[in-house]
């Protein structure tokens, strides 16, 4: 059994729902009434599998949402025969821009964002299209925070902000030392929380640059260094429970408005 499959196992022991680990799906079931719910690698039974995949296409899911008049991010995406024939516009899109593969990845994987320049998204491009089938461009949005907001029968149970990589200075020690101070904090936690660790990426440079420091500065005390635009625990990012009264609302309206739409 996983982690996160392992952290819902034992959220079902607390609320007493008798979960029954099953090694042949390396997971587990709960029953309930006539009905039995398998969870398996962090999958839970709360959407049917058409919606789930339809979401597996970020492009795809992207467009639905604004159809339906949900603000999201304007995107475009290109497809690797698209791409080898030239058939796109890159200025149909404004710059800085997110780019990322439009199928069947999760966790931030191959996510780079806030990219600035033509060349940039060219090179990346090229890269890109050598192991993804589809790329997605986003127009970048700049100092948003990022929520995960669980609908389950059209009302918000559940809201989890999640803060991309950072260091906090204590006014001794670099970047660089704050990141190895914080790894090994956040490995003896991995037993409990899906925690990843954090590294300087190709994204961290332009943070920096936009910061005018380097991985050897040496932030003051409580001083919050930003290491990654992503905020995907995997990738170096907290996440914190904060309960379903956290949110508005007006943004409740819209996440229930999003779940009945997908």
């Amino acid at each position: 059994m996983d982690l996160v499959s392992r952290l819902y196992f034992n959220a079902c022991k607390e609320l007493g729902l008798n979960p029954t680990a099953q090694k042949d799906i390396h997971g587990f079931n709960v029953s309930l009434g006539k009905q039995i719910y398998y969870f398996r690698s962090g999958y839970a039974p709360f959407n049917n599998s058409g919606s789930a995949a339809l979401c597996y296409n970020k492009f795809s899911t992207n467009k639905i949402l604004e159809m339906a008049g949900i603000p999201v991010p304007k995107a475009m995406g290109i497809t690797k025969i698209e791409y080898r024939r030239g058939d796109y516009d890159l200025s149909k899109i404004n710059l800085p821009v997110v780019i990322k593969p439009t199928l069947n990845t999760a966790c931030g994987k191959d996510v780079f964002c806030n990219i600035k320049s033509k060349e940039l998204l060219s090179y990346l491009l090229c890269k890109y299209f050598k192991k993804h089938p589809c790329i997605s461009i986003e127009e970048f949005q700049a100092g948003l925070r990022s929520y995960r907001v669980t609908v389950f029968y059209n009302k918000v149970i559940a809201v989890t902000e999640r803060i991309p990589a950072q260091v906090i200075g204590d006014g001794m020690h670099t970047i660089k030392d704050l990141i190895k101070i914080e790894n090994a904090q956040r490995k003896t936690a991995k037993d409990a929380l899906p925690l990843g660790r954090i590294r300087i990426m190709p994204e961290s440079k332009i943070i920096f640059e936009e910061m005018g420091i380097s991985s050897d500065y040496i932030p003051f005390e409580n001083e919050a260094i930003p290491l990654r635009y992503i905020c995907n625990s995997t990738y170096g990012g907290n996440i914190i429970g904060l309960g379903a009264t956290a949110i508005c609302k007006e943004n409740a309206e819209l996440a229930c408005q999003a779940a009945r739409v997908l």
